[in-house]
């Protein structure tokens, strides 16, 4: 057996590329983290209904995602073996003010790469990209992290947390060059499987992030 002796990207560069190359804040440099949160009052008939959305939060497509927690002040599934799913995903802002390209508004990122997306209505290949979540049998939501809680074959840590949101999708420029789409992304809460006995509350998500 070989013991490891491993050295981060970050300390890679800055060890052995001559000039020094100084690494990007969030991609192994430090940088100012911020914090966004805020909720969505659920409902009974809302967690008792498929396709029920909950947007979440906005931030800027270029973040770096650090952690995504998931709370709730009610019981949103009292049933004895709670039932009630909901899928956490990435999906641009519905905008039509805050800069979010007019042909992509509303719409969520796919797991196809190259920036393919899909309606909310239709759902096909959503991202996912933090889970599919089942809060706790007949209590609250305790303050749950979910931040790598989707596909590992595709969202790691290398691609959710050390690089620009928008670059995990693939999104490029009509000459086949990487490129922000720019404006906003949501969390979008969706329910997946619906409550066995539903109950209603505020759910409620803190993201922390690098810019």
């Amino acid at each position: 057996m070989a013991k490891d002796t491993v050295k981060s990207n970050s300390i890679n560069l800055l060890d052995t590329i001559n000039p020094m190359v100084m690494v990007t804040a969030g991609q192994g440099a430090a940088g100012y983290l911020y914090e966004i949160d805020d909720y969505c009052a659920a409902t009974a008939a809302g967690t008792a209904t498929l396709a029920s959305t909950y947007r979440l939060v906005r931030f800027p497509t270029q973040v770096k995602i650090k952690s995504v927690q998931i709370y709730s002040d009610g019981i949103l599934d009292s049933s004895a073996t709670a039932s009630l799913a909901i899928d956490f995903n990435i999906a641009f802002s519905d905008s039509t003010i805050d800069g979010t390209p007019s042909n992509l508004q509303g719409l969520i990122p796919t797991t196809a790469f190259g920036g393919a997306t899909t309606p909310v209505g239709t759902y096909s290949s959503p991202n996912i990209m933090f889970g599919t979540n089942k809060p706790t049998t007949n209590a609250v939501w305790t303050p749950t992290d979910i931040t790598l809680k989707g596909s590992t074959s595709f969202y790691t840590i290398a691609n959710v947390m050390d690089q620009p949101l928008w670059q995990t999708f693939g999104f490029t420029a009509t000459s086949g060059q990487n490129q922000d789409p720019g404006g906003n992304f949501d969390i979008l809460a969706y329910v997946s499987t619906v409550a066995g006995t539903a109950g209603s509350g505020n759910l409620g998500c803190k993201v922390t992030y690098i810019r």
